[in-house]
């Protein structure tokens, strides 16, 4: 246990009645392992079709889109006929440099990171802080 990143310690004491915030806390600490990546491109859209992470991230995009595909694909530049099509969609051809691309990538980012912060503090009983 002393060589473990942080991370992975909180990771594994998370409390088991907290399920529903489970997918999104493993999203987030797979994520906050390769920094460099996120930077780049973050990796959620190439996850697979039932992993955790790209379950939250389409959750995210319905409700920040509300529930409107018609409104994401003017934002993203996609043509998905429905929320499901982008589980599988192709994302290679995105536009990642699109204003609206971008901004969500953050605001999801910044969700996630919300979610690892609580649950580390959940965990330590108090305020915990990490090197950015």
């Amino acid at each position: 246990m002393g060589d473990e990143p942080r991370g992975e310690r909180v990771g594994r004491h998370r409390n088991p009645t907290d399920q529903h915030r489970r997918p999104v806390a493993d999203a987030a600490f797979e994520l906050a392992n390769d920094t460099a990546r996120i930077r780049q491109r973050p990796p959620l859209r190439r996850l697979p079709d039932e992993a955790p992470g790209k379950q939250q991230y389409v959750e995210f995009l319905k409700e920040t889109y509300g529930y409107n595909i018609d409104r994401l694909n003017a934002a993203y530049g996609l043509s998905a006929s429905s929320f499901t099509d982008l589980y599988s969609l192709d994302y290679r051809s995105l536009d990642t440099t699109r204003p609206s691309v971008r901004q969500d990538d953050l605001a999801f980012l910044k969700s996630l990171n919300d979610v690892l912060f609580a649950d580390a503090r959940k965990f330590a009983g108090r305020s915990v802080r990490f090197l950015q």
